[in-house]
């Protein structure tokens, strides 16, 4: 899924978002993950496992 994820540094990515399941909602926290992704620059994430405090 590609997701627009805004960083809390203030600004934002345009990247891939891997295992997310087929309903999923805008705002909901991702972590950086490691992947198989077609080039060496690609940054992938995950969705997180707990929501952020």
């Amino acid at each position: 899924m590609l997701a627009t994820i805004n960083m809390d540094e203030g600004f934002w990515l345009f990247s891939r978002v891997i295992g997310v399941p087929p309903r999923v909602r805008a705002g909901v926290s991702v972590r950086l993950t490691e992947g198989i992704e077609s080039g060496p620059q690609a940054l992938l994430f995950r969705l997180c496992d707990s929501p952020r405090p």
